[in-house]
């Protein structure tokens, strides 16, 4: 198995410049991403994607937190960070020494779910030093009950990335535009509700439908083994070992839990940056199967 490159600090806000690389003594058109370390030196930040040419602009991790907080603060929304659950992998912030993201939910941006749970507009902010991550944001549906978290470009389209920023300009530049697509998303919302009643009115209508809707769910490619989401979908999974006692699964045949379950073990088992990705793939699979059977 591949090694795993060490971290040069646990602080994703710690000091970070460009260093121009030079070869036998003479500088060239590229320049490797250092990071300061707990002792106050300048390392070089491991893995792949870390040199960059002359033209690369880097935006530190706390730029974009605090501008993402400043367009939050700006939108008069009531927003919260997402809430973390004993040791699940549900957190406000991740770092893994090369790429950054912070989520919120908002308050002000909510449905109430047709099994009467609410369900609002949750905000992730990124960025990377390696390339793996435009700085940007994207949008999902959280589940407030047990914060899973949905994320579908068929109910909340794609991604949106700082068009300045990624262009080498400036990250002021970037507000205005951001606030206004956060503004846009939280007022549009409710119309995720069509698609959450979609999926709560769908059902496996026997057995053989779910096996056959369960097999193409684990063929998506996640980090997962086939009993921890039929354990979720049972009730004796994840949320329970978490101890989020108000999570239950009344209708295992409905395309709704069956979501949930799945959203269950992205978010609080799988976590970090695949969670995410692996929950936009199975939301808009189950999506898509509900809209062929309707």
């Amino acid at each position: 198995m591949p090694r795993t490159p060490v971290m040069v600090n646990t602080d994703p806000f710690a000091n970070v410049r460009l260093r121009n690389i030079e070869n036998n003594g003479r500088a060239t058109d590229k320049f490797m991403v250092e990071m300061e370390d707990e002792s106050g030196e300048f390392r070089e930040i491991p893995g792949t994607g870390t040199v960059h040419s002359g033209d690369y602009k880097l935006v530190n991790n706390q730029e974009v937190y605090s501008t993402a907080q400043e367009i939050l603060t700006d939108s008069g929304l009531k927003f919260k960070p997402v809430p973390t659950f004993n040791g699940g992998h549900s957190r406000p912030t991740v770092w893994n020494g090369r790429r950054f993201s912070a989520k919120w939910y908002v308050e002000d941006a909510a449905v109430e779910a047709p099994d009467g749970s609410n369900v609002m507009l949750g905000i992730e902010a990124t960025n990377s030093y390696d390339g793996s991550s435009k700085v940007g944001f994207s949008f999902f549906a959280m589940r407030l009950v047990c914060s899973n978290q949905f994320y579908s470009r068929n109910m909340l389209g794609k991604p949106f990335v700082f068009p300045h920023i990624n262009r080498g300009g400036d990250l002021d530049e970037d507000i205005k535009i951001g606030l206004a697509q956060l503004k846009v998303q939280a007022g549009s919302f409710a119309k995720v509700l069509p698609k959450l009643k979609a999926l709560q009115e769908t059902r496996c209508e026997s057995f053989n439908d779910f096996l056959q809707l369960r097999s193409g769910v684990l063929g998506l490619g996640f980090d997962m083994r086939d009993k921890h989401f039929l354990n979720e979908l049972s009730g004796r999974g994840i949320t329970q070992e978490l101890g989020m006692k108000d999570v239950t699964y009344t209708d295992p045949s409905s395309y709704w839990s069956i979501a949930n379950a799945a959203t269950a073990v992205t978010t609080h088992l799988v976590g970090g940056y695949r969670g995410p990705n692996q929950s936009t793939r199975v939301v808009d699979y189950l999506l898509d199967q509900a809209d062929q059977a309707a």
